[in-house]
């Protein structure tokens, strides 16, 4: 499955940093550039489903509503930068709708690098990296118009649509419907692309969002339920234990949250 990352996606001059030893993270997408590079050790990503080994040095862009993964055998140690297509306009106009054959370059200074993301003297500065970055980028690899097979836009709809309804009693006729396909050539095309049902990607959504709920405020768990669309006490618990392999009760007591549970 692939987690849309919705905080990430149509802002105006978004930028994340986040350093990580021994980064793992499932596949994800969202609709900003993503810069990852390697400092020590070795990481393995997907992009696309295509895998690549980055060792130190070397290092990655993610284009907007790419599918990416970050896993670690041994160790590694990296930085990671998130950041809006506006912060690179002339280069987000020159690369939409394309994909590039290689996803990995090098950066001889990437340390360097780094702290000039980290610590810019002025917009224009940071602006002048990333531009410095991407252009590295570009020279290292050859950029080609998505073809028909590609359905990056279609995954960045359907999660989209999951992320602002997942509340609501949806179901796969809705946005097949909004989305102007019909029935069949919908379901068809999600199955293949995400490999499971409908019902199990709205369910992991919502209880993605629970998670949240139960460690960030004071709701009791039936009021969480009834927020992420579960009309059914007994059904929110049994997908949040198919997902989180607890109950949402151990899932809030063992991330340090110790108030009383009241249901």
């Amino acid at each position: 499955m692939i987690i849309y990352e919705k905080e990430r996606s149509n802002k105006n001059h978004y930028i994340y940093h986040q350093r990580d030893n021994d980064l793992n993270f499932p596949v994800h997408m969202h609709n900003s550039f993503e810069f990852i590079a390697v400092l020590g050790g070795e990481l393995i990503i997907t992009v696309e489903g295509k895998e690549y080994t980055l060792n130190k040095g070397e290092c990655a862009i993610i284009l907007p509503n790419e599918a990416h993964s970050y896993r670690t055998h041994i160790f590694s140690r990296s930085y990671l930068c998130v950041f809006s297509t506006d912060y690179v306009s002339d280069f987000y106009n020159k690369t939409e709708n394309m994909s590039a054959l290689d996803s990995v370059f090098r950066l001889e200074d990437a340390e360097n690098t780094v702290n000039e993301l980290l610590q810019p003297s002025n917009m224009f500065a940071l602006k002048s990296t990333l531009y410095r970055i991407l252009a590295t980028f570009y020279s290292s690899t050859e950029f080609v118009r998505q073809q028909n097979g590609s359905h990056r836009s279609f995954v960045h709809e359907v999660l989209g649509f999951i992320e602002n309804h997942y509340s609501e009693d949806v179901t796969m006729h809705d946005i097949a419907k909004i989305m102007g396909y019909t029935y069949s050539y919908f379901s068809g095309l999600f199955n293949r692309i995400f490999k499971t049902n409908f019902s199990a990607l709205l369910n992991e959504c919502r209880v993605s969002y629970a998670s949240s709920l139960l460690i960030s405020t004071d709701k009791t768990i039936s009021e969480i339920a009834s927020i992420c669309g579960y009309n059914s006490l007994r059904v929110f618990n049994r997908n949040f234990f198919r997902f989180k392999n607890q109950t949402p009760t151990e899932f809030r007591k063992n991330h340090g949250n110790d108030r009383p549970v009241m249901i």
